[in-house]
């Protein structure tokens, strides 16, 4: 098995791939490895500072949320330490699901969650009208090609007044760069990635407004630099556990993935909307 292959569905990146493929990609050892890099339950970069970030601002304490791309719960155990919430968590890698579901005894929770297998294909969840305060993601949309119709789907189970949150990585053009076009090249990755301007328009015909989006650039580059040296300071542990290939492809890649958002060939964005009351 080759690590890093699918290490690079945790930094952001996405593969074509089926749900049934998918519980293959994600084996145990590789999110093992993210962990150790990560910390325990998660599985995308910035931790719990990315997390804060992309709620600040939000009154969470009895709000209802769904988590799209919900990974090992890291995010949502995270909400419901430090807030009454009650959170949903949907993801369509079945281990993965199971795997958070089992270490909710793990966590001291002061609200409450729940993770769902959903599968990756279907844009129709199994929730009425008007059932969450928040919607969010945090950076899994990659992975899904028709962003409008899940939009869409998304607008549809909000409450009126409710807010959509996302994190995901965006392109200026689809004349992409050469350290992104190398990392989907070498890799065989097939990056979903929208402009800003597509990003909107889907937003926008989905039936949102207070459309906004900030830039994260800055803070990501400070975060792989963080893997980065961590990487080179556990040296002995990563090449014990995972193999002497597995830790020099994993320090090309965050290098690759640094020199992508300094150069900005990709856009870190944290996008918000409202679905009016």
């Amino acid at each position: 098995m080759q690590i890093y292959k699918k290490l690079l569905l945790f930094l952001g990146l996405g593969v074509k791939a089926h749900a049934n493929q998918l519980d293959t990609e994600y084996s145990k050892e590789f999110t093992d490895l993210v962990e150790f890099l990560y910390g325990s339950d998660f599985l995308s970069q910035g931790g719990t500072k990315s997390v804060d970030r992309m709620f600040e601002g939000q009154i969470l304490d009895g709000k209802k949320l769904l988590d799209i791309g919900s990974g090992l719960g890291g995010v949502d155990f995270y909400l419901a330490e430090k807030y009454k919430v009650d959170v949903i968590g949907i993801d369509p890698v079945e281990r993965l699901v199971d795997d958070a579901n089992n270490r909710k005894s793990d966590h001291k929770l002061i609200g409450t969650v729940t993770f769902v297998h959903h599968n990756a294909d279907s844009f129709s969840y199994p929730y009425p009208d008007n059932s969450f305060d928040i919607v969010f993601s945090k950076e899994a949309f990659l992975h899904i090609a028709d962003k409008a119709s899940l939009l869409k789907e998304i607008f549809r189970v909000l409450r009126p007044g409710g807010q959509i949150i996302i994190l995901d990585w965006l392109v200026e053009s689809h004349e992409l760069g050469p350290n992104i076009t190398e990392m989907m090249v070498v890799d065989g990755l097939d990056l979903k990635m929208a402009t800003p301007q597509e990003y909107t328009q889907y937003l926008h015909d989905a039936g949102f407004n207070q459309i906004s989006s900030s830039p994260m650039n800055e803070l990501y580059i400070g975060y792989t630099q963080d893997n980065i040296d961590k990487i080179k300071s556990n040296k002995s542990d990563l090449v014990h556990l995972f193999g002497e290939k597995e830790y020099e492809y994993s320090l090309k890649t965050w290098g690759i993935q640094k020199r992508i958002f300094e150069l900005n060939e990709v856009l870190v964005t944290l996008l918000k909307a409202t679905k009016a009351r």
